[in-house]
């Protein structure tokens, strides 16, 4: 946002500006009072509140192009007149007071404001993509996590991974994920044929009430072992009891996105995940179409961009507020670069969630700066 002052040009306008610069954050105010057009443009770009000393020597051919949002008009005549873009301030009143006016409407302005800064957002996700693209221990970090999510023994993308998977991922809410995953993989370990819709189907609700679901710990057993039974007896009757075959059965993304919804358990947010896993994992290499399959949201990737000052703010941020956002910025900084978007996404939830910010990021991206 552009806000001018204008007006009186002496000694007490340069003093009104110098104390409202010393008490502004930089990261999200920037004060001139000659025109660097470039400059103030690059500083709107990232959304900062560019605070213009406009005067008579300041407006140029350079700088007929900047229309302020908002204009301070420092005036002598004492007056109430204000509109939606200038407000008069009589400067007979003590500075004190003054500053007092303009920093109320600065604090309302300020409150809304979000400061991104793109050019180190580009140099970020290029930094994550050299990283990934050098066998690096973040890479091998990422294939570490994928191994720990499965059981022991369980080979890649096989029909028992997708098994586990399958009927693991609804189940993942309402309860720390790596809590679930390790039950699950100690309950598959012991009684690998619960995760066999084949074997389900010759019981009933209360025995995979009974016998799967409470010792997952989910929060309501009774829906969950519905849902368990329920798929079981779908992907019996349709997909051979096999889920790799639900996996498989289409190569378009999003078509297999809306099957995905029609089990019991997965709506958009789990659906959505659970589609972009099967991707990203190449359980079906030849599937397309992903650009309008729900893309899951929360608060890693947000926190990240906050903590490193891509994402700034006066006051403490709410991050659910910036979830979507946050994603937004990530895939268009990639899509800038012709990067994959959806790798550069998981290598950045990964290191806010295992809090190696300052190992993977902070030290190499003030580097690159």
């Amino acid at each position: 946002m552009l806000i001018a002052i204008d007006g009186i040009n002496d000694e007490r306008k340069l003093r009104i500006i110098s104390k409202l610069e010393q008490s502004k954050d930089p990261s999200v105010y920037k004060f001139h009072s000659e025109v660097q057009h470039s400059i103030i443009k690059a500083e709107l770009e990232a959304n900062q509140i560019v605070i213009w000393n406009r005067t008579p020597t300041s407006v140029s051919s350079e700088s007929s192009a900047l229309i302020p949002d908002l204009t301070f008009i420092l005036s002598t005549l004492s007056t109430d007149f204000s509109d939606s873009s200038h407000i008069i301030i009589d400067v007979n009143q003590p500075i004190t007071k003054i500053i007092l006016a303009i920093n109320s409407v600065l604090t309302s302005i300020e409150d809304k404001t979000l400061v991104i800064h793109r050019k180190m957002l580009d140099k970020l996700v290029l930094l994550i993509d050299r990283e990934l693209h050098h066998d690096s221990a973040l890479d091998g970090l990422m294939q570490q996590r994928i191994i720990n999510r499965i059981p022991a023994k369980i080979k890649l993308r096989s029909k028992e991974h997708a098994r586990f998977m399958f009927f693991i991922t609804n189940n993942d809410h309402g309860v720390k994920s790596d809590l679930l995953y390790n039950r699950a993989k100690e309950l598959y370990h012991s009684h690998p044929e619960y995760f066999d819709a084949n074997y389900i189907t010759t019981k009933d609700t209360d025995f995979v009430e009974a016998h799967i679901v409470k010792q997952l710990g989910v929060r309501y057993p009774s829906v969950a072992a519905e849902n368990w039974y329920a798929n079981s007896q779908r992907l019996k009757d349709e997909f051979d009891g096999e889920p790799i075959n639900v996996f498989t059965s289409t190569n378009d993304g999003f078509a297999l996105f809306n099957l995905i919804k029609t089990f019991r358990g997965y709506g958009d947010k789990i659906g959505g995940m659970f589609t972009r896993s099967i991707a990203n994992l190449k359980f079906n290499p030849e599937l397309q179409n992903l650009e309008k399959v729900p893309v899951p949201t929360d608060t890693h990737i947000a926190s990240l961009l906050f903590k490193i000052g891509i994402f700034h703010t006066v006051q403490k941020p709410k991050l659910a507020l910036y979830s979507d956002l946050a994603r937004n910025e990530i895939t268009s900084a990639c899509s800038r670069h012709n990067l994959d978007w959806h790798r550069i996404d998981r290598a950045l939830w990964l290191i806010e969630s295992e809090n190696l910010i300052d190992h993977f990021i902070t030290n190499q991206l003030t580097l690159a700066l």
